[in-house]
């Protein structure tokens, strides 16, 4: 789903191991949406976390790597969602 190249410094793994533990997020507080990408059309899976609710962010498409705004709130009913737009939309 998600993937990337990553470069990880040797001598800073134990920090990165301590920094994931106080960083890790409750699988809960997590929920899975498809969004379609405003710029290529690319259906993508992404995981919004309960916390966002109420803020937007940018995150780049994975394929065309332009900048999606994402826009995270809870509806009526308490469930999370969420609606994407590129930079240029107006809101």
């Amino acid at each position: 789903m998600y993937e990337g190249i990553w470069s990880v410094d040797l001598a800073s793994c134990a920090t990165l191991e301590d920094s994931s533990r106080r960083h890790r997020v409750d699988m809960q507080t997590l929920k899975e949406e498809v969004i379609d990408c405003p710029y290529c059309g690319e259906t993508l899976h992404v995981l919004l976390d309960q916390q966002e609710a109420g803020h937007e962010y940018v995150e780049d498409c994975q394929v065309c790597c332009k900048p999606i705004i994402f826009a995270v709130w809870l509806d009526s009913l308490g469930e999370l969602s969420v609606s994407v737009r590129d930079e240029n939309e107006p809101y």
